[in-house]
């Protein structure tokens, strides 16, 4: 289904979840007890990305209960969060289109935030809020230490505009995406990292979505005021989930850095990509050995994602060729 013409102050929130029906109930009654001004437009849209728990019942539930708007459940076969997004945005019928993780709780002020701060930066293409943590467990000093890699999103007590050249990065858990910036960047058509597929831990799909929308002419947004709490299970609290984690962020470096850095994907940058990850990675793996109180954790990590990111550039090497970087606009 093809949107219309969406109202002004509207919002979609599109959850994309699998296997998480549990998790999934508390978003969506943060998304209920949402204070929305009547003059605002909202919905929710839940893709189920191929879910065997409970995930329908839940949405039905919510649904029947009727204190969510329009509350829609469709379905997404292929597996991975950059298709369970792309299928979302098909649904949402809204001038901002909100992608919200499925283990998020929102500020019941959320949604009205978000859309005052959006009609007040008419040039903002993606805005980002404020991501605190709720650990299952108290975390050890090393985990917590870790908690960026977690979504972990605060910029300080100011609004903020992300830099416009060079790498910028807004987390994906509560990004709210303006329907032009993701049309005309082609965002969601053109990615090339798919994101989480399964339990798999794919990544980098958030920067990709960000690092698009900015170089389609649009600005970048940090609202301190948009206040989410992003829910951290015991199994992302273990040393093997960060380093399986850091090697796949490390597999996005050669694309991201593409992203950023302006330029076409020729053959003489491609192979500049693969030189410089190798750089990359050896002051990744010095940085670790160098730091004071040499940790065995920390070099762990800084290895995984050294080889994530060489076999990542190397791999982009030879597919990166048909690689379309989307439009671009110089500021």
């Amino acid at each position: 289904m093809k949107p219309g013409s969406p109202h002004r102050d509207s919002m979609a929130i599109v959850i994309c979840t699998h296997n998480r029906s549990e998790q999934l109930g508390r978003t969506l009654q943060s998304l209920a007890d949402q204070k929305v001004k009547a003059n605002v437009s909202w919905s929710v849209v839940v893709v189920d990305n191929n879910c065997e728990d409970d995930t329908p019942v839940v949405a039905h539930r919510f649904r029947e209960e009727g204190r969510i708007p329009e509350l829609k459940l469709v379905h997404e076969p292929k597996q991975g969060l950059a298709y369970a997004r792309r299928c979302g945005f098909e649904y949402a019928d809204a001038e901002l289109v909100a992608f919200v993780d499925d283990d998020c709780v929102l500020d019941p002020n959320w949604i009205s935030e978000a859309v005052d701060f959006a009609n007040e930066h008419k040039s903002a293409g993606a805005i980002g809020g404020r991501v605190t943590l709720d650990w299952a467990v108290d975390p050890t000093p090393f985990i917590a230490a870790q908690r960026k890699s977690l979504s972990h999103q605060d910029y300080g007590d100011l609004p903020r505009r992300l830099p416009r050249n060079g790498f910028a990065y807004l987390v994906g858990a509560g990004l709210v995406c303006r329907r032009n910036a993701l049309e005309r960047s082609g965002a969601l058509e053109l990615m090339q990292l798919v994101g989480r597929q399964g339990k798999a831990l794919s990544a980098g799909d958030d920067s990709e979505i960000v690092l698009r929308v900015r170089n389609a002419g649009f600005e970048l947004w940090y609202n301190p005021a948009m206040n989410l709490v992003h829910s951290i299970g015991e199994e992302r609290m273990d040393l093997g989930y960060h380093a399986e984690l850091r090697r796949n962020v490390g597999r996005t470096w050669a694309v991201l850095t593409l992203l950023a850095s302006g330029f076409d994907p020729t053959v003489r940058v491609r192979a500049l990509l693969v030189i410089g990850s190798f750089v990359t990675a050896a002051k990744r793996v010095y940085t670790a050995l160098r730091r004071r109180g040499r940790n065995r954790s920390r070099l762990r990590l800084a290895i995984a994602e050294a080889r994530g990111t060489i076999a990542g550039a190397l791999g982009f090497f030879f597919k990166g060729r048909r690689f379309d970087p989307g439009p671009r606009f110089s500021p």
